[in-house]
Parts: structure tokens; C-alpha cells; sequence
């Protein structure tokens, strides 16, 4: 799920890229798209992680 992004107003909205690209961890010589988004004064974007990172014990 992309991140949301929420204004100062509460409107939220999701940054989804206009096109998918390759996974993280790939080639790193096989070319990625770029992705723009603004960013509203006072705006909150939340980021989260699904524990991609995990160790045991």
C-alpha cells in the first residue's frame, strides 16, 4: 500500500507512483522510474513498515 499523505485540512490522499517499477534489491543497473509528489505546508506523510527487517531470539 503506498503511504498516505494528509493535508493540514485532514484531507488524506495516497502517493501512488504513476507506474510500477522493479522491486527493491534488484539489479541496481537496471533502470527505475522517478516519482513526484507535492508536499502541502503542515502536510503529515506516514510511513510504516510491515517487519520487513525481522531477527529471531
Amino acid at each position: 500500500m503506498p503511504p498516505p499523505l494528509v493535508g493540514a485540512d485532514g484531507g488524506t490522499r495516497y502517493l501512488a507512483p504513476t507506474r510500477d517499477g522493479i522491486p527493491l534489491g534488484i539489479d541496481a543497473s537496471v533502470s527505475r522510474f522517478s516519482h513526484e509528489h507535492s508536499f502541502p505546508p503542515a502536510g503529515t506523510l506516514l510511513l510504516f513498515t510491515d517487519g520487513l527487517v525481522e531477527r529471531r531470539g
